[in-house]
């Protein structure tokens, strides 16, 4: 754990947009994934997955015949994610705004879940609409979308893509974080959200 917050801090001081100073703790990862029907999924889709302490545990609970796609922007943690040896998993570098064209390359029209570690704070406000408009289209109508935020900030953005928004508050981490489940895609965000946008 020593070894691996030591990375997260030399990539946090690299890469601004690297929110945390440590993996995503158990208690952080247990409370999220509670719940998630594993047996049903056959595509997941990891924004931001950082090293891969949830990729990890993500493949230890994937079907064999499940698929994992790793959107990751920041190159050290690329080149960590394939260390991977798993075949469900593909890792990508670039962008969770292009998350359509990505799926698309990969021959995958829709997916059944969504888990975002990307620090939507840090991140432009046009990015962020990009990012969960790409993430509504993507997502099944009856999917998840999983975010870990350390801020509160984005719940109101994700109620404009996404019906039913739900938070978890997990303490049991550095920095302590909110994690929401948004489910129930809208199929157009309101009209202030899209003049905001502009």
């Amino acid at each position: 754990m020593i070894e691996q917050s030591i990375t997260y801090i030399k990539n946090l001081i690299k890469d601004p947009k690297v929110a945390s100073v440590s993996p995503t703790s158990a208690n952080v990862i247990a409370k999220m994934l509670k719940g998630v029907d594993f047996e049903s999924i056959k595509v997941l889709v990891e924004y931001g997955p950082g090293d891969g302490v949830i990729t990890r545990e993500l493949l230890k609970r994937l079907n064999p015949d499940a698929k994992l796609i790793a959107i990751e922007l920041n190159e050290p943690f690329v080149r960590e994610l394939g260390k991977i040896d798993d075949q469900r998993l593909t890792v990508v570098h670039g962008s969770a705004e292009d998350v359509r064209s990505i799926l698309s390359e990969q021959g995958v029209h829709d997916v059944d879940l969504v888990i975002s570690g990307i620090p939507f704070s840090l991140v432009r406000y046009r990015t962020r609409v990009k990012i969960l408009s790409a993430t509504r289209v993507v997502i099944k109508t009856e999917g998840s979308f999983l975010v870990y935020q350390a801020s509160i900030q984005l719940k109101s953005l994700l109620q404009k893509y996404f019906k039913d928004v739900s938070v978890q508050y997990a303490w049991k981490n550095i920095p302590p974080l909110f994690i929401f489940r948004a489910t129930g895609r809208h199929h157009r965000p309101s009209r202030r959200q899209g003049r905001k946008a502009r």
